[in-house]
């Protein structure tokens, strides 16, 4: 995309297109004040102001249409934010495969929820796990949560009735409402962080409710 005077793109604008791919050119700061609207078009709006983010990066996939032959998704390097509901709805993707993992720097909220991946690694430059990123992952069996995790957001893993076991990251300090609610396989949780789990507790996002054992690191 080109066209620096654009400032509006509606709800959805891409709607029952054929665009696989949308970049936007550099200089990124032309671009910070584009409006979007709707789930279709603003899997950017979160990340605008994000400084940490490198700007050179943004990058939108619309990916709509019928594709239920595809059972992995491949992330190119040059990407640097998985958008809103990216990829939410895609119970036929059991797999995600970053060209280097290293280049993301944020998921947004919903991103796979109600995908069918079964297992994931959490980008080490993310700061937080958003609303509804994984909620309805019914295959995914195992999550770590890394170091550079800072906030694990309201419904994050709600609903992934298979999830067996998670790592919570040591600098995580908030857990939000219901993340780990319905989670009922969630037998095993490691707790690196400096948070206090109790099982059978609805604290800390029910992390630790459905739980026959949680681990600490040792101080």
């Amino acid at each position: 995309v080109e066209n620096t005077s654009l400032r509006s793109i509606g709800k959805g604008a891409f709607y029952n297109g054929t665009i696989e791919y949308l970049y936007f050119n550099d200089p990124f700061e032309k671009w910070i004040d584009i409006k979007f609207e709707g789930t279709y078009a603003s899997p950017l709006q979160h990340y605008y102001n994000n400084e940490e983010c490198p700007k050179s990066k943004f990058f939108i996939k619309i990916a709509l249409g019928e594709y239920e032959e595809v059972t992995e998704i491949f992330i190119p390097k040059d990407v640097a934010f998985i958008g809103d509901y990216q990829f939410c709805g895609f119970d036929y993707v059991t797999n995600i495969v970053f060209e280097d993992i290293n280049s993301i720097y944020g998921i947004g909220e919903g991103a796979f929820e109600r995908s069918g991946i079964e297992s994931i690694v959490i980008p080490p430059n993310v700061k937080k796990i958003d609303y509804y990123t994984f909620q309805n992952c019914k295959n995914l069996k195992k999550i770590v949560i890394p170091s550079t995790v800072t906030k694990i957001e309201m419904c994050a893993f709600m609903f992934c009735s298979n999830l067996t076991s998670v790592i919570i990251g040591e600098n995580v300090t908030s857990i939000g409402t219901y993340a780990f609610k319905n989670c009922d396989n969630l037998k095993t949780v490691y707790n690196l962080s400096s948070l206090e789990f109790t099982i059978g507790s609805e604290e800390y996002g029910y992390v630790a409710y459905y739980a026959d054992n949680v681990y600490t690191k040792l101080s």
